[in-house]
């Protein structure tokens, strides 16, 4: 019987060590959320990174926290029609991508979804035009008119202005938009 005590003690330990590990583990990992909006993981703090720590799951985040994730996302059509010109103007589909509305779509999907978006992004493009039911109106683009544009009352969609080539010869391209969570996406 004095044998036992030492081995079940041991097994106590063992047991209670394994389950304190991924505790400790998880406790490193930091949720951070970028200035431009990026999610970033790290075992470090957020402040190495001038990101704001993002909450878990389920928890409210912090109003500085609300702020830094509200940068991320374009909160009115105009802001989203000048990141969309931007985004074309630097011919970097990833950041094309960034003002794409991904939700529900399947890896299939995204691949042709990306396709496009590459194709789109290497295109010249003049200007980038928020248009509703009414009129089209200019957007912030090259070619926009400086005062007196208006924005429509709901924009519906862009209309993408680009040089033709020979490969494209259509002139424009028209995306749609959406607004989901507060923030302004486009899609195809």
């Amino acid at each position: 019987m004095p044998r036992l005590l030492p081995t079940a003690a041991a097994f106590l330990l063992a047991a209670l060590a394994t389950q304190a590990a991924p505790a400790r583990a998880q406790a490193a990992v930091h949720r951070c959320v970028g200035p431009d909006g990026t999610s970033i993981y790290s075992d470090r703090g957020c402040a190495g990174f001038d990101a704001a720590e993002r909450p878990a799951p389920g928890e409210q985040p912090s109003p500085s926290t609300r702020a830094a994730l509200q940068r991320g996302c374009a909160r009115r059509p105009h802001q989203l029609a000048a990141r969309l010109q931007a985004a074309l103007a630097s011919q970097d589909v990833n950041r094309v991508a960034s003002v794409y509305d991904w939700a529900g779509k399947s890896t299939w999907e995204a691949q042709g979804i990306m396709e496009r978006l590459h194709t789109l992004a290497r295109d010249a493009v003049t200007t980038v035009v928020l248009e509703g039911s009414e009129n089209a109106v200019a957007g912030p683009g090259i070619g926009a008119a400086v005062g007196g544009a208006r924005v429509p009352e709901r924009p519906e969609r862009v209309r993408i202005e680009r040089l033709p080539t020979p490969a494209n010869t259509a002139r424009y391209v028209h995306m749609a938009l959406m607004e989901r969570a507060g923030c302004w996406w486009v899609h195809f």
